[in-house]
């Protein structure tokens, strides 16, 4: 090896140094940039993967909550059906139990005051039946119903009369003590005058009869009257009764009517005031979905800005600082070598002064016809590799 060689092939070690680190330098950065890529990648998937899952819950819950909130408006509703039904049944009965209660005791009323008439009419009958056949026999005594019934009549009478007998035998007794007494006893005016005073005592007994008869008639017809003014009074009093009754069944049912289209309207409203907010709580519930929703997107699309924003750093640092590396280490080994090559300068100069000092100094006797060597030609030799 040669001087200059030892004093700079150190150049070429730094050189092949600087070479092998350049070339770790970019396996380095180019097994890095798939390993940086994976990570991002599975980033990004778990993230994806994450967000999603979180939707699906969102979805999932937001879904749950609408079944839920459906389903507690429609048992509401059907309890607010069934209060209202059962209200509406219970008031249809009351009514309809009323009205049977109203129209019941009204009609009762009513049977009561047609029993009382009927009951004073029967207190009356007697009358009118005897009445009714005083008329007949008044009617027969007058001929009316035929002078066969007439006659029969009139005979009946004196037959049946207890006292007529009695009383035309004290009579006659009477007539012939007067005639006797005035000395016409048996005598032809005597017997006139017993016939006559016959004649007239049976004219006025069937007068008085008639009279009878006509005052029974009347007795008959005023007992009439009255029976037919306390029926007509009953009559009055029951149909009277019996229209308050319907009346007031009326009235109840009126009144049951106008509770019942109330209740229904109630329910109506009520049943709108659970529709409405049903809707406005499923209406509230979409709208929590999608804020949620779309508050779990943005972040989404946030944390993807963040990772593409971090995988663009991260990258073009790998990028950028692969050249600036490469520079580095060019730049350490350009250092490096030319620090090498003013040490070897350095000491060559150092050598070359010392040559020169002693370059003109014999190193021994030349033989006979040559020269006899230098240190300085020697030194040019080693240095010279000859």
């Amino acid at each position: 090896m040669s001087l200059f060689e030892g004093l700079f092939g150190s150049t070429r070690k730094i050189k092949d140094a600087a070479a092998v680190s350049e070339a770790g330098i970019k396996d380095g950065y180019n097994a890095a940039k798939p390993l940086y890529d994976t990570g991002f990648n599975n980033a990004e998937k778990s993230q994806a993967w994450g967000n999603n899952a979180a939707y699906d819950y969102i979805t999932g819950g937001f879904d749950a909550a609408k079944q839920g909130t459906r389903g507690a408006y429609g048992n509401a509703n059907a309890a607010l059906g069934n209060a209202y039904g059962n209200a509406q049944n219970a008031l249809s009965t009351g009514i309809s139990n009323a009205a049977n209660v109203a129209q019941t005791g009204y009609g009762n009323a009513a049977q009561t005051a047609l029993g009382g008439a009927s009951q004073a009419t029967g207190y009356l009958n007697p009358y009118m039946n005897n009445g009714a056949g005083g008329s007949n026999l008044y009617a027969t005594a007058l001929g009316i119903n035929g002078r066969g019934e007439q006659g029969q009549l009139v005979q009946q009478f004196a037959a049946n009369d207890p006292f007529r007998q009695h009383n035309e035998d004290y009579a006659t007794r009477n007539l012939m003590a007067a005639y006797n007494a005035r000395g016409l006893g048996g005598s032809g005016k005597e017997m006139l005058a017993a016939a006559r005073a016959s004649m007239d005592r049976g004219a006025q007994d069937w007068q008085q009869y008639l009279s009878n008869l006509a005052g029974m008639q009347g007795v008959g017809l005023q007992a009439a009257g009255q029976a037919g003014g306390y029926t007509m009074q009953g009559a009055g009093q029951a149909a009277g009764l019996q229209g308050q009754g319907a009346g007031t069944a009326a009235g109840l049912y009126g009144t049951g009517a106008v509770n019942s289209a109330n209740l229904y309207g109630q329910q109506g409203e009520s049943a709108a005031g659970l529709a409405t907010g049903e809707g406005r709580a499923l209406a509230d519930l979409d709208v929590a979905r999608g804020t949620q929703a779309g508050n779990l997107r943005n972040e989404q699309g946030r944390t993807q800005s963040q990772l593409d924003l971090l995988r663009a750093q991260t990258m073009g640092g790998l990028e950028a600082g692969l050249p600036m590396a490469i520079a580095q280490n060019t730049a350490g080994r350009m250092g490096a070598e030319g620090q090498a090559q003013a040490a070897g300068a350095n000491n060559l100069l150092k050598i070359a002064g010392t040559v020169a000092s002693l370059g003109a100094m014999p190193l021994g006797v030349a033989g006979a016809g040559a020269v006899a060597p230098t240190l300085g030609g020697s030194l040019y030799n080693w240095f010279a590799g000859k």
